[in-house]
């Protein structure tokens, strides 16, 4: 019983720590897309900062 107690423990605490490690990644992700200053924008969030040379961005 003190065991699987134990193992619990452990698996609450790992799942804890993936939770977190996730939280932060979205937060950074999040936080990166906000900052970049993308001159143009399409259909996906993607933000485009130059385009190719004799190319038009219309």
């Amino acid at each position: 019983m003190l065991a699987e107690a134990g193992r619990e423990l452990l698996r609450r605490l790992l799942q804890a720590h993936l939770d977190l490690r996730a939280e932060r990644e979205r937060q950074h992700i999040v936080r990166e897309r906000a900052t970049s200053a993308a001159a143009v924008t399409g259909a996906d969030p993607v933000g485009v900062k130059s385009n190719a040379t004799g190319t038009s961005l219309a």
